[in-house]
């Protein structure tokens, strides 16, 4: 998650100093240089999207681990 904020940060970064030059940054621009920008924002939303992906299965995981150990302590009334 922090390297998706990392990449937010250096796209807006890059954006801003740009502006004088490109104007606002798009795929669409002629020039590389200017794509840039653009490129680094879409990068930092697909890491931070499986940052989030990857936080939710971790936590998911830790419930039914947890949940699972309290079961290994309840008796069962099914065996005899």
């Amino acid at each position: 998650m922090a390297f998706a904020v990392y990449l937010f940060l250096s796209a807006i970064t890059t954006a801003s100093l740009r502006f004088w030059y490109c104007g606002p940054t798009s795929l669409a621009h002629q020039e590389e240089t200017c794509r840039v920008g653009t490129k680094l924002l879409l990068l930092s939303y697909g890491v931070g999207a499986i940052a989030l992906v990857f936080a939710l299965a971790a936590i998911w995981l830790h419930w039914r681990r947890r949940k699972e150990s309290n079961n290994l302590f309840k008796p069962n009334p099914h065996q005899h």
